[in-house]
């Protein structure tokens, strides 16, 4: 029984970890496939679910409803697939991502970013969400990696799913 009581302390004062995540990790909910990104890594990602809190700025789902429309339109559907829906239910529902409405700063930092020359405003307000709300960004984009990179803007807060567990362990050790 002290075990256990021991436990429940302790997992009690677990701090979670909050990731933005980038479209890319949604999209295998909505029955569609990522280059680079296997059902190993979403289980992987499911795996840290109790230690991390998943974050998704609300004007990226006009992004995964039109990437979700683009791959039914390549399936030659008249409709979007069942799985899809029930992806963007589960999501809107905040069952396994939080969504979150950005904040004006991070706003002016995604016009930022796109003025500079980033043209994708999605991944844009991603990257600023997580600067400007103290979270980490987790993506597999290379290029905006390259590009953030180029002009001077910190690479602290990008991750993958590969780093998920290193910054769990990193953030109960403080």
């Amino acid at each position: 029984m002290r075990g256990s009581l021991r436990k429940c302390r302790r997992s009690s004062h677990l701090k979670k970890v909050r990731v933005v995540v980038d479209s890319t990790y949604l999209l295998p909910s909505l029955g569609i496939s990522v280059k680079g990104l296997e059902a190993e890594d979403i289980q992987h990602i499911s795996k840290y679910d109790g230690k991390v809190k998943y974050c998704y700025p609300t004007p990226l789902l006009a992004e995964i409803l039109a990437k979700a429309a683009k791959e039914s339109l390549k399936r030659k559907l008249t409709v979007p697939p069942r799985e899809a829906c029930e992806g963007l239910k589960a999501l809107l529902a905040g069952l396994a991502v939080s969504l979150e409405v950005p904040a004006v700063d991070s706003l002016m930092l995604a016009a930022e970013l796109w003025m500079k020359g980033h043209r994708d405003i999605m991944d844009d307000m991603a990257y600023a969400h997580a600067v400007k709300s103290q979270a980490y960004f987790m993506t597999l984009d290379e290029a905006f990696k390259s590009f953030l990179s180029r002009k001077g803007y910190t690479l602290e807060v990008i991750v993958t799913h590969k780093d998920l567990e290193k910054l769990t362990l990193q953030a109960n050790e403080n």
